[in-house]
């Protein structure tokens, strides 16, 4: 899963040039379909002024910087009628929201939205306070499967959602989880480019001339 929160501030690159187009700010949310919509790069008094891509021109996320396909991926929020009405469901709208069951259970509020890098679909949002405060203690993650409705003051989820709750992962679990994450990935790189030094060797020696010894 990919916090929100990790995208905030993160250059953006044009992949087309190379060029730093601009920063994240902020993340544009549908209620509806729990899907990122777009990427705000630049934030106005004025909305509509805003510069935004949307976000199925979001090619990667990375821990330096966030990559999209061409610099003409930017637009204004005033040029796509359909994100106009969308622009106040900001991933910081959702923050500190309550969260109710459909049987009347305060689960919680909101402290985080995850989503899943590539579709830019969320996945899941961790809470706290109330039950969790008070039964569970800690942190917990919600599966977004388990959201019925997303209103102006309360998210409602389906009855019975508290059995879907996890416990949210500490700072010493993420940091641990990213080393061996990356430590994978080094080690998977290290063994292809020594398979490939090795096959190298092997097709450049295959036609060596006998030496003047073997012929001996």
């Amino acid at each position: 899963m990919l916090s929100c929160n990790r995208l905030i501030g993160l250059p953006i690159i044009a992949l087309n040039n190379g060029d730093k187009i601009g920063t994240v700010k902020n993340l544009i949310l549908d209620p509806k379909t729990l899907q990122t919509a777009a990427i705000v790069l630049t934030e106005h008094r004025n909305y509509s002024n805003n510069k935004i891509i949307p976000y199925q021109y979001v090619k990667g996320v990375g821990s330096y910087a966030l990559t999209v396909h061409h610099e003409s991926n930017v637009a204004t929020i005033k040029e796509i009628p359909e994100l106009l009405s969308l622009q106040q469901y900001t991933s910081t709208y959702f923050k500190s929201k309550q969260v109710v069951s459909a049987d009347g259970l305060l689960l919680g509020t909101v402290e985080e939205l995850y989503l899943e890098q590539k579709t830019g679909k969320l996945t899941a949002m961790t809470l706290s306070g109330s039950l969790l405060k008070n039964v569970l203690h800690g942190k917990f993650v919600l599966p977004i499967e388990q959201v019925k409705t997303i209103g102006n003051a309360t998210i409602i989820t389906k009855s019975n959602a508290e059995v879907h709750l996890t416990a949210a992962p500490t700072k010493v679990h993420e940091t641990l989880s990213k080393v061996k994450s990356n430590s994978s990935q080094l080690w998977q790189t290290s063994k292809k480019w020594t398979n490939s030094l090795g096959k190298t060797i092997q097709e450049m020696t295959a036609d060596e001339p006998p030496s003047k010894k073997d012929l001996d």
